[in-house]
């Protein structure tokens, strides 16, 4: 089914409710999951058909059930211009589904004029499909998604009311409509702008691709990207040996030598439609100048739910655009609205938003342009958030099955093409688009209007309360984020001379020498409430016993050198199988995802060394029961005096069960995960001889040193800011399956 919704007007806002998952109404239309049980209801209360709980559940383009992750879901209060739903329906003629477009959507209309709250709901058309397995959500090659914007965003808080009109008059109205009738894309070339705009809209297209993820050359001293190169060749030929065998199966030897009697390959062509030159002679190396690789990037400050450390993050944005300029003089008479188109093989959630926030800020020149770096960089170890544009303008556009159409020989993208016969290329489907389209555009920039005109600077009222609240404070910010990145950047790129090239490892404790001052002009004096803690975890590092830090934990751990002089068991970890220590979060994931031999992460440390990162837990951990970690039998006099302490810190906080004890470490920005998950309010103190270490909690810097200090570790990001010299940080919690369980009852 291919079908569009636009969302209730209470959710179609500048600041939306929030969406509560237990308040389920059927006409209530929140986002694509609630359009699309709505058009289910209504297709199987039209075929006169009980549906069963399987047929009720859903698969569409947009969903997120089949990753089983929110972090990839449909960005909350967006609609759809089309999404695609797979559903098992009784058939209708193919004479006769315009008829059942027409039917269903008559039921749709009746349903939501009741009290749906100005949400609209569309069929558009339908497809009999005959591969079963086709799944709507996980089958997509690319996703369009495109966001409608008052001209307003584009111009500086100290554009007067005339250069601010004068402006809205260059700009010419266009649009791009893959899916348009030919009338239509005939009409579409006759609006396109003239000279002027274009050398505008260029300089903003390439203002534009400094977001996008490019195809480069492929630098072979860069192991992250030659590494990434190999990986898409590796998966490339597992694809071709699947296909090969699905061949082989449906296309038995006996048969296809009689089928190679019957109709000789042509010249130059084997049987399978390849060139036989693969067998008679060695295929030809590509060289090493014209191999290219394309360069993912780390969405990680494009969403509140993701860390540069996490896979997800590491993404494709194929392209961004300006789709085109519209005007709707029944709604305002001059203001030009701007479409910006986003393309991408999948969104994260909240991403296309802060995109499209970023990109504001840098046309209006609110903060430089090496931000884009900044933001990007997956190796500078603090976060920095894009700001976000209201969802309100946010919708899906189409979704893209280039490897079920080729399966299917069907159109499943609509749009104007006569490549396939079958599927969503016919006049009346792009006709219901196009219709739908103009509907939908023009409700948007209803809603964009709702808060009106300042009447002094002509400026719209949503832009204004946007730039005030959000892209002004998030600029302040930003401008200082970026002044410490340079001063990073700078530190670092000394590391990199050839001074330093001998030693690749990217070094923490380097980088915070050239930015901090010497540990020698730090208060040495340890107060008294410390002492006895700080000796002991003295006397565990000189042991030489301190435990491995988990491979887990250690990708949350900025890599640190290790001793040369270690002759640790993680030693021989250290570097991949290609003997290159992991540089960066792309290496480290590559690494860690081929290694099939050892439990280990790619980042490793020579544990048990003065000076290396370690990280381990004492008290209790969750599970059927409560056991004890090793840490208990190595370090019981530790144990007891961390225990105390967080009893003298704050008497009237219940007892933790279990604490976190690290050594020399530096997080990157992380939540709390696996036995942290649903954890208590965690209480955080440093100790030792330090110059830095702050703890960042939401981009909130909290000095920790002889501190105590607490926070939400499950739910606010947290990371440690660059320190020197000799630095251990405790962390009392109590995860979820340990409540009522405390840790010093366990100290013997």
């Amino acid at each position: 089914i291919l079908y569009g919704y636009i969302p209730s007007k209470k959710y179609l806002c500048r600041n939306p409710p929030p969406i509560e998952n237990d308040d389920r109404s059927e006409v209530m239309i929140r986002n694509g999951e609630d359009a699309a049980r709505l058009v289910l209801n209504v297709v199987y209360s039209h075929a006169s058909v009980d549906p069963t709980k399987d047929d009720l559940r859903i698969n569409r383009s947009y969903g997120h059930s089949a990753r089983s992750s929110e972090v990839v879901a449909q960005d909350d209060c967006s609609g759809a211009l089309t999404e695609v739903m797979a559903a098992r329906l009784p058939r209708v003629a193919q004479a006769s589904t315009e008829g059942w477009v027409q039917e269903v959507n008559a039921l749709l209309e009746k349903r939501l004029d009741s009290n749906a709250d100005g949400a609209k709901v569309c069929v558009l058309g339908r497809l009999e499909m005959s591969q079963k397995r086709f799944n709507t959500e996980m089958d997509m090659t690319h996703r369009r998604v495109e966001y409608i914007i008052p001209a307003d965003f584009l111009c500086t808080n100290n554009t007067s009311k005339e250069k601010r009109q004068k402006y809205f008059d260059s700009l010419k109205c266009f649009s791009s409509e893959s899916h348009s009738t030919p009338s239509r894309s005939k009409q579409a070339q006759e609006d396109r702008p003239d000279k002027e705009t274009i050398m505008y809209l260029y300089e903003l297209k390439k203002t534009m691709q400094k977001l996008t993820t490019q195809v480069e050359k492929l630098d072979e001293n860069d192991k992250s990207a030659v590494m990434e190169k190999e990986f898409h060749l590796q998966k490339r030929k597992r694809q071709r040996h699947k296909q090969l065998e699905k061949d082989h199966k449906s296309n038995p030897p006996n048969q296809s030598k009689q089928s190679d009697s019957e109709n000789p390959p042509k010249e130059g062509r084997d049987g399978n439609g390849k060139g036989n030159g693969q067998k008679d002679r060695p295929q030809k190396k590509a060289s090493k100048a014209s191999r290219n690789v394309l360069r993912r990037r780390r969405f990680h400050n494009f969403t509140p739910r993701l860390m540069a450390h996490e896979f997800l993050a590491y993404r494709r944005l194929d392209r961004v655009y300006h789709r085109g300029t519209l005007r709707f003089p029944d709604i305002t008479d001059s203001r030009p609205f701007v479409s910006i188109s986003l393309k991408g093989d999948l969104f994260l959630n909240g991403q296309c938003c802060r995109v499209i926030g970023l990109l504001l800020a840098l046309v209006r020149g609110v903060i430089d342009p090496d931000i884009v770096d900044c933001i990007f960089d997956e190796q500078y170890p603090h976060l920095v958030p894009a700001p976000p544009v209201p969802s309100m303008g946010l919708f899906a556009g189409e979704a893209s099955y280039m490897a079920w159409e080729g399966k299917t020989k069907l159109i499943l993208c609509p749009r104007n093409c006569d490549r396939y016969e079958g599927g969503w290329r016919d006049v009346n489907t792009l006709e219901h688009i196009s219709n739908w389209q103009q509907i939908m555009h023009e409700q948007l920039a209803d809603a964009w209007m709702q808060e009106g005109l300042c009447e002094e600077t002509g400026r719209l009222v949503s832009e204004k309360r946007w730039t005030e609240e959000v892209l002004e404070p998030w600029a302040e910010r930003a401008r200082k984020q970026l002044l410490d990145y340079r001063e990073w950047k700078s530190a670092q790129q000394k590391m990199d001379e050839p001074s330093s090239i001998s030693n690749p490892v990217n070094d923490s404790t380097l980088l915070a020498e050239a930015l901090l001052p010497s540990p020698e002009s730090i208060d040495a004096t340890v107060p008294k409430l410390f002492e006895k803690v700080l000796h002991h975890l003295r006397e565990a590092d000189r042991s030489g016993n301190w435990p491995t830090t988990t491979p887990k934990r250690q990708l949350v751990m900025i890599s640190t050198q290790s001793d040369n002089n270690s002759t640790s068991e993680n030693d021989a970890t250290q570097e991949s199988s290609a003997g290159v220590p992991a540089q960066s979060l792309s290496m480290a994931h590559m690494i860690a995802k081929s290694n099939t031999t050892k439990r280990s992460s790619a980042y490793s440390f020579a544990e048990g060394e003065g000076g290396a990162s370690g990280s381990f837990s004492v008290g209790a951990m969750p599970g059927i029961q409560c056991t004890q970690p090793k840490g208990n039998s190595m370090f019981p006099e530790l144990m007891k005096a961390a225990f105390e302490l967080e009893i003298a810190l704050c008497p009237d906080r219940e007892p933790s069960s279990t604490i976190a004890i690290n050594r020399n470490a530096q997080f990157r920005p992380h939540t709390d995960s696996g036995a942290g998950a649903g954890q208590s309010t965690s209480l955080i103190v440093g100790l030792g001889t330090y110059a830095g270490g702050e703890l960042m909690v939401e981009g909130e810097k909290k000095d920790i040193r002889y501190k105590g200090v607490e926070f939400n570790g499950w739910k606010q990001r947290h990371w440690t800011m660059p320190f020197r010299g000799e630095r251990y940080s405790l962390v009392w919690f109590t995860p979820k399956g340990c409540e009522g369980v405390h840790g010093i009852d366990l100290c013997s």
